[in-house]
């Protein structure tokens, strides 16, 4: 009886961790296979090392600071790369 709970509750967890690593629409198709992969062979050791590795927290003013440095790189990069016309020229080898 104890066994059977046992193995009901491993199977439950396996599903629920399954579905978080297929949700993420941050990974990669062959990252989500790896994260399977591990978690299926290795079940728990596995799911030590997704929880350490594989859900990264920023914390919440990362977006928002990240976004702020976007800004900000477009605003100067006329200033420090020249016009869009020159870059695209110096780039593609043409000047």
């Amino acid at each position: 009886m104890l066994i059977d709970i046992l193995l009901t509750i491993h199977f439950i967890l396996l599903v629920l961790i399954s579905l978080r690593v297929l949700s993420r629409d941050d990974l990669t198709a062959p990252a989500r296979l790896a994260w399977i992969v591990i978690l299926f062979v290795l079940p728990y050791f596995g799911v030590l090392v997704y929880w350490m590795f594989g859900e990264v927290h920023l914390g919440r003013n990362f977006a928002r600071e990240r976004e702020d440095i976007i800004n900000k790189l477009r605003q100067h990069r006329p200033a420090v790369l020249g016009s869009d016309v020159a870059l695209t020229l110096a780039v593609a080898g043409l000047r």
